[in-house]
């Protein structure tokens, strides 16, 4: 525990400095490569490393793809993007069709579900960091919502947890504990839209920004469960050791990585700010 919360407050120390002080290439860049990171660590988990290497690596060219477009500044709307998703998605049925003795259809499947989580969920972290008015508070929106919602969630599942929630997926979480993360991210955003009101001239929706944080709250548990029956069906405790006391990046970020397209939306949508 102690390694874990050392490391926990290293990092988001080092978080908190590369999105206040670093510039949109310097973001850029370390997106990215805990992106790449993270497909190592999801295909490597899966057993892709070895024997199907041609679709790992076309899987690599496409997120690499991706991350050029996130830097470039395309938008989601640009048809560029899904035409390269399209193209990616055609290229691998394609490499299957004429090596189906040793790829399968679930191969596919599995490659290119993998990839598209891994890689175009993140990018939404850019884009909210880069957005040219509030990007800097909006970035902390995906972070603080996920860890304060895990870290409320298992000290109420570990002082008052009485009921499994998904006891196949996850023997340890509880419905207490559920609820206690709801709560904690209540409270977070509550906290953080009363310190933008009062110090940074930012008029927030009270009504909205709790109804968002129950949602956001109840996706990141599921972001946290759906890495859990993933680690769960290929045997395995952590999809990597890059973050000590923690796991992997996807072990890590799970959570931030499922809603942060969610954030980004909401606030597209002015539900936020």
């Amino acid at each position: 525990m102690l390694q874990r919360i050392l490391f926990g407050a290293l990092y988001a120390i080092g978080a908190i400095v590369l999105f206040l002080f670093g510039s949109e290439m310097i973001v850029c860049l370390v997106v990215g490569l805990l992106i790449l990171a993270g497909l190592y660590e999801f295909f490597n988990a899966v057993g892709y490393t070895v024997d199907k290497k041609i679709l790992v690596t076309i899987s690599y060219v496409f997120s690499a793809l991706m991350i050029y477009c996130m830097y470039s500044g395309r938008s989601w709307n640009n048809s560029c993007i899904y035409f390269a998703l399209g193209l990616y998605a055609t290229v691998m049925l394609i490499y299957m069709v004429f090596n189906h003795n040793r790829i399968h259809f679930d191969n596919v499947a599995v490659s290119v579900l993998g990839t598209c989580y891994v890689t175009l969920f993140p990018i939404n972290i850019y884009l909210l960091r880069c957005d040219p008015d509030l990007g800097k508070f909006y970035i902390w929106i995906p972070f603080i919502i996920a860890w304060l919602t895990d870290t409320f969630a298992y000290f109420a599942g570990r002082f008052l947890g009485r009921h499994k929630l998904i006891p196949s997926v996850s023997p340890k979480k509880t419905v207490e504990g559920s609820i206690g993360g709801i709560a904690g991210a209540i409270i977070i955003m509550v906290l953080y839209m009363l310190v933008c009101e009062k110090y940074f001239d930012i008029t927030p929706n009270y009504i909205q920004g709790i109804i968002s944080a129950i949602v956001l709250s109840l996706l990141a548990q599921i972001g946290d469960l759906v890495a859990s029956c993933i680690k769960r069906e290929h045997g395995i405790k952590d999809f990597g050791s890059l973050v000590p006391g923690h796991g992997g990046i996807l072990d890590r970020f799970d959570s931030v990585i499922f809603i942060s397209p969610v954030v980004y939306c909401l606030i597209q949508f002015g539900w936020l700010f």
